[in-house]
C-alpha cells in the first residue's frame, strides 16, 4: 500500500500502540498515549490529576503490570492481594478518581479487564468490583475490548 507506514517505521521495538498525531508526532508508551489524548480531550479527563489518581497510575504500571506479567507469561507466583487491596481502597466511585471517568480509569481498565475475566479479583475487594462493572458497561469501553489479547503487553 503506498505510503502505508509500519510499525517498525513508527516505533524502531515493533511495539503498538503506536499514536500519530496531526503534525506527525510519534507517541509509543500507552501512559504518554494516555496523556497526550486527554490534553486533547474533554475537561473531566485532562483535568489536573489529583494525588489518588496518580497513585492509582503508580500502582498500575510499577506493581500490577509487572507481577500479572510475572504470574502469566512466565508462570511465577506474584502475590497481587497486596497491589489490588491498595487499588481498592482509592476508588472514589463509581469511577477510581469520583464521578468522572479520568485518566485513572483508561490506565486502569485493560489491565484490570484481564483479571477480572480471569477471575483474579477477589470478591471482597467491592469497590473494586463496582468500578468494573461500571467501567465494563460503558459503550466507550466496549468498543475497546478485543476477543483475544496477549495477557501482559
Amino acid at each position: 500500500m503506498a505510503g502505508a507506514r509500519l510499525v517498525y517505521d513508527l516505533n524502531p521495538k515493533g511495539l503498538v500502540p503506536v499514536l500519530v498525531d496531526p503534525s506527525g508526532k510519534v507517541t509509543v508508551e500507552s501512559e504518554d498515549i494516555v496523556d497526550a489524548i486527554a490534553q486533547k480531550s474533554s475537561e473531566a479527563i485532562s483535568a489536573p490529576a489529583s494525588p489518588d489518581a496518580v497513585e492509582i497510575r503508580r500502582l498500575i504500571n510499577q506493581h500490577l503490570l509487572p507481577a500479572g506479567k510475572q504470574a502469566k507469561m512466565f508462570g511465577q507466583q506474584a502475590d497481587l492481594g497486596p497491589v489490588l487491596q491498595a487499588l481498592d481502597k482509592l476508588v472514589a466511585g463509581p469511577f477510581m478518581a469520583g464521578d468522572e471517568v479520568t485518566v485513572a480509569d483508561i490506565s486502569a481498565a485493560p489491565m484490570l479487564q484481564r483479571l477480572f475475566e480471569d477471575g483474579m479479583v477477589p470478591k471482597d475487594l467491592t469497590k473494586l468490583h463496582s468500578w468494573w462493572n461500571t467501567v465494563n458497561a460503558l459503550p466507550t469501553f466496549q468498543k475497546t475490548m478485543v476477543s483475544s489479547y496477549w495477557w501482559w503487553w
